[in-house]
């Protein structure tokens, strides 16, 4: 469910984990039920192709409403050291569980000020693992998302950034290897 928790927060359909009253199946569907007060257009986020792994941005008629979402003001105090981009990495790639086991995910975690694994997010999508991050935190209650770092693998999209920002990641680290 964290998918859903993180996608519906990264199109601001959501801004609280409490905005989802409840998410349920039936079958192959995952019903969500949003707060009353949520006023959902679902014109606004109708995209014109299925849903994939694939840019969350394709198939929308525009990226305007994604550029005037904001998210929190970003903290300015936070700084690290150059040293702890290779922690990061190192926590990164320590857990990485699914990409261990499959060779074939991506993954966006969550990290401390000196670049200890909080929580990751894994999938064949780099915008899906994003979403997952985003809303295992957003279950938590730790969105706005403060004082942390966050760190992709692969290269860092429009939206990766946009998601970011709205999540409120003072630092993003972006990894290609080559």
């Amino acid at each position: 469910h964290n998918l859903i928790r993180g996608l519906l927060y990264s199109e601001g359909i959501i801004s609280v984990g409490a905005d989802i009253n409840e998410i349920h199946t039936e079958g192959d569907d995952y019903i969500v039920i949003l707060s009353d007060h949520i006023n959902f257009n679902p014109i606004e986020h109708a995209r014109k192709l299925t849903m994939t792994s694939s840019c969350g941005i394709c198939g929308k008629d525009s990226i305007s409403n994604l550029i005037h979402m904001h998210g929190p003001t970003l903290s300015e105090d936070m700084q690290i050291d150059m040293s702890i981009i290779g922690t990061s990495l190192t926590s990164l790639q320590n857990g990485q569980e699914l990409f261990t086991d499959t060779g074939g995910t991506h993954a966006c975690a969550r990290l401390d000020s000196i670049g200890n694994l909080i929580s990751i997010g894994e999938d064949v999508g780099r915008h899906n693992a994003m979403d997952k991050l985003i809303g295992g935190a957003l279950k938590n209650n730790l969105v706005p998302i403060r004082e942390e770092i966050l760190i992709v693998s692969g290269r860092a999209s429009f939206e990766l950034v946009q998601k970011s920002l709205r999540a409120g990641f003072p630092i993003m680290i972006a990894l290609i290897l080559v």
